[in-house]
């Protein structure tokens, strides 16, 4: 609610004032903006999309500023950017893990995204028109006789720490009419958007950045140890991420990652942590934070990790 002034007055040649105001805690509030990167998205039938600018990067990178706009992720940059990283298909083979990981090491972030676009194709009309048509028949053309085209993608989205698939989203769109997109309509600009097409990928990057949403936007905070020195930890995380000085973090030590292996059929559900300190942020750049903890012979290393754990934190005070 908007401050309200409930009373003034003068003292020793100073004016106070009393306001009244409904004031959340900053705990109660936060949400750290969670790093995510992307790779190049596949296609599968590529004569689908020869009139189509750069649908490859321009499918992932429409979906990244989705997802950004949302106040929950803060894209990062693979190696080579803008040239994106790739997974092999199918992206989902356990293959993929380590790819994954050393993309997440290289840019930070916490999630990776990729994806593959199945269908990009049309529909032609439902009938066969002879060649000469009396005009007076063409006003009686119905517009599900103009075709369609379609739109079908479905997006990967894997754990930075290990690999790991999280899960997957498929969906798709349809487009009234089978007209060329044209490469001259750069993907994803405004132009692009306005063509039919255009209309139907529009509709699919919302429903699936609200997908990542829902399906990200839950799970914590991570950032990683950078540089240790004595008690005071640098870690990849700061201004941009939405971290400011006094904010509270959990250390966490990571064990090897066969810790968490399913041994019957060698498939890795994650990485066994083990709850090491308490961080409190100190100094606070826009790349990088820096905090002190209150470890006692605690063997942390670089690659370790702080979570922002509200319920844990204060259980422990």
């Amino acid at each position: 609610a908007k401050p309200a002034i409930i009373h003034e007055w003068q003292e020793n040649g100073a004016l106070y004032v009393r306001v009244r105001s409904d004031v959340t805690p900053r705990e109660n509030i936060l949400a750290f903006r969670k790093k995510i990167a992307i790779t190049q998205f596949y296609v599968a039938n590529p004569l689908q999309v020869q009139d189509i600018d750069n649908i490859w990067n321009g499918y992932p990178l429409a979906l990244l500023r989705r997802i950004e706009d949302s106040g929950l992720f803060l894209p990062v940059q693979t190696s080579g950017w803008p040239s994106l990283g790739r997974l092999e298909l199918p992206l989902d083979r356990a293959q993929n893990r380590e790819t994954v990981r050393l993309l997440a090491d290289q840019s930070g972030a916490q999630f990776v995204l990729s994806g593959i676009i199945y269908d990009a194709g049309t529909d032609q009309p439902s009938g066969i028109l002879p060649k000469v048509v009396p005009s007076i028949l063409l006003p009686k053309i119905q517009p599900n006789n103009l075709g369609s085209r379609r739109i079908e993608a479905e997006i990967f989205l894997h754990d930075g720490i290990t690999g790991a698939l999280i899960t997957h989203f498929r969906a798709q769109e349809l487009a009234s009419g089978t007209a060329a997109v044209g490469r001259d309509k750069p993907f994803g600009s405004a132009a692009f958007f306005a063509t039919g097409f255009g209309s139907a990928v529009d509709r699919l990057l919302d429903r699936q950045a609200q997908f990542i949403v829902d399906e990200l936007g839950r799970l914590p905070f991570n950032a990683k140890i950078i540089r240790i020195d004595g008690n005071r930890l640098f870690f990849d995380a700061g201004t941009t991420s939405g971290l400011a000085t006094g904010d509270k973090f959990l250390l966490y030590t990571l064990s090897s990652v066969s810790d968490a292996m399913e041994l019957s059929s060698n498939r890795l559900l994650g990485v066994a942590e083990k709850p090491a300190a308490t961080l409190t942020v100190k100094q606070v750049q826009p790349l990088f934070s820096v905090g002190e903890s209150d470890a006692r012979n605690q063997n942390l290393q670089i690659g370790d990790m702080i979570r922002f754990d509200p319920s844990a934190i204060s259980r422990d005070k």
